[in-house]
């Protein structure tokens, strides 16, 4: 199975996020919109595991709960990957709760790497920049558009949230887009 860790948005900040997607859709670029319902914040990508793999992902999420500790979130800018010229994922970057974050991702890998939890996936080279992506750039149609809507847009984000939870997800790739399946979640 394809697993994640990550944080769950409330409605507040969902409600907020299909407004700003409306804004860009304006711009009738070739752009893969991510459902409301399925943004997050990813911590760490586990890949493709197995059973047994799934277990030590458990038993590493009771080790991290055990630690962990809730705090507030806010969004704050709109940007592109690899740069706002040549965009290929659009996505939200976080204000408030960044710095808990990162301190999360570097516990989670820890814990994961003393666990000796093993996946394909390897640690990326860079290092971890919280965000939620909200689209993915199909095409370079009307890219120039996009780039000024995201430019000319006030896109602050008024809503506020506590990350009280880390869930574990299955997720399961269809043709209509992704199914999350919580696997385990930690308070």
């Amino acid at each position: 199975m394809r697993a994640f860790v990550a944080i769950d948005l409330d409605e507040d900040i969902r409600i907020e996020l299909t407004r700003l997607q409306n804004i860009l859709r304006s711009s009738d670029s070739d752009v893969k919109w991510v459902e409301p319902s399925n943004i997050h914040i990813t911590l760490k990508f586990l890949g493709n595991i197995n059973s047994i793999q799934l277990e030590k992902a458990k038993e590493s999420m009771s080790v991290i709960a055990k630690g962990f500790k809730p705090f507030g979130l806010s969004l704050s800018k709109i940007g592109a990957f690899p740069k706002l010229d040549f965009p290929r994922v659009i996505w939200i970057g976080i204000d408030k709760g960044r710095e808990e974050l990162i301190s999360l991702n570097h516990r989670i890998e820890e814990v994961f790497e003393k666990s000796n939890f093993r996946t394909t996936v390897h640690k990326e080279g860079r290092s971890y920049e919280p965000h939620l992506t909200i689209g993915r750039v199909r095409s370079g149609r009307n890219k120039d558009v996009l780039k000024k809507v995201i430019m000319e847009h006030d896109f602050s984000i008024k809503a506020i949230m506590d990350a009280n939870k880390i869930t574990l997800y299955q997720s399961t790739l269809t043709s209509d887009g992704p199914i999350y399946t919580v696997l385990s979640e930690t308070k």
